[in-house]
């Protein structure tokens, strides 16, 4: 959601948090775990993080997160944050990145 240095939200940010929320949609919807990432700090000075878990809870719960993004919220640098997700992420679990160079993508195809 930041931008390169994490000093701030991407310029587009809202059209990331829709491309998330239809992805965690459809994979829950698919009966797949869903593991979620967001490039912010929470209270605990920690990235938000929502674990592994499938079902329509787990589908509730990042639709919130992803709702409570804000632009006062603090974030961190991206290869930061490439660093902690690689330390964190489930062993189990495919990384699906939704960034700029997405948006990028999409409008280029």
């Amino acid at each position: 959601m930041s931008g390169p240095l994490g000093n701030g939200l991407y310029a587009r940010y809202e059209e990331l948090i829709q491309q998330a929320a239809y992805l965690v949609s459809y994979l829950v919807k698919e009966d797949c775990k869903v593991e979620l990432f967001i490039n912010r700090l929470n209270a605990d000075n920690q990235i938000d993080h929502l674990r592994m878990s499938d079902g329509r809870k787990q589908l509730r719960l990042a639709l919130v997160r992803l709702a409570w993004i804000h632009e006062s919220d603090r974030f961190v640098a991206m290869k930061r944050f490439d660093q902690i997700i690689d330390r964190q992420k489930h062993p189990h679990a495919e990384l699906i990145r939704i960034d700029a160079s997405l948006l990028k993508q999409m409008s280029v195809g």
